[in-house]
């Protein structure tokens, strides 16, 4: 590892470390996002906890082994693909090549996942009654055999297609500030809930060390926010598209859902499956 310098890393390094990294672990929410069509999903916030642990064992051996092992980290470091660079550097090109494949496979799948995730969201929202009249039991329509809201996951398909059109730049712009807004409006959620005892029982709904990780979580999305804005490039028109999003969902609640006749309530909140 002769050549590469060894120095401390900033704050700013380490915040944008973490920011990046949360990605690598953020999945396991969307185990969450299903539980609502569990039977009895009491364990699955025990179940995520475990997968969470699996996954950073699973992810910091082979950084800690690239780093350790590597004759030319700089090289590595700096390549586009730094597993492909060491796999190469220590085995062989073919190798690299069937762990290159192995990677497109988990790709796929964690396509898979995210479509299944938020093709319900869109399916939620319509059974929630948050799109114009017509379209809400076309998007809130499940399939007769597997039960799957597939004309909405199908919707999100499409969209996903359409944004393969856009150049990068756009792309980037648009999914910048889009973790940092769920952090925020999650954990304001959670804060808000349990003061107004809206999360339901106790023993249905925990959060342990309430509120000190909700706070911590708020602390580090305001961090990466004041990093992301100085992002001129990126980061801050990021932002500005995600705050723009927010302000308008809001406008929308109180212009159109309220004022509808008999008002609009979420389904999970005290509306019936045939009000909904």
């Amino acid at each position: 590892m002769a050549g590469w310098p060894a120095v401390p890393a900033c704050s700013r390094t380490l915040a944008l470390a973490i920011a990046a990294g949360s990605w690598a672990t953020c999945g396991a929410g969307q185990a969450i996002y299903f539980s609502e069509e569990m039977h009895d999903p009491r364990g699955i916030g025990r179940l995520v906890i475990i997968i969470v642990l699996i996954t950073i064992v699973c992810e910091f051996v082979p950084v800690l082994g690239v780093i350790v092992g590597t004759q030319h980290l700089s090289t590595v470091l700096g390549s586009e693909s730094p597993f492909n660079a060491f796999l190469a550097e220590r085995t062989s090109p073919i190798v690299a090549t069937i762990v290159t494949i192995g990677v497109i496979a988990a790709l796929f799948n964690a396509c898979v996942a995210v479509l299944s995730c938020y093709g319900r969201f869109i399916y939620s929202s319509a059974r929630d009654r948050i799109w114009p009249g017509p379209i809400n039991p076309v998007l809130s329509t499940v399939h007769a055999r597997f039960g799957s809201p597939w004309i909405a996951t199908l919707v999100l398909a499409v969209a996903a297609a359409m944004c393969c059109f856009l150049s990068l730049p756009v792309m980037i712009i648009l999914a910048s500030g889009c973790q940092l807004a769920t952090w925020v409006l999650l954990n304001l959620a959670v804060l808000v809930g349990r003061k107004r005892g809206l999360t339901g029982r106790p023993d249905t709904f925990r959060t342990p060390l309430f509120p000190l990780m909700n706070v911590l979580s708020l602390a580090a999305a305001a961090a990466l926010t004041v990093a992301a804005w100085n992002d001129v490039a990126a980061g801050r028109p990021g932002v500005i598209a995600v705050a723009v999003t927010i302000v308008a969902s809001l406008e929308y609640h109180e212009l159109v859902l309220v004022r509808r006749p008999g008002g609009w309530t979420m389904f999970g909140v005290g509306a019936t499956a045939e009000s909904a």
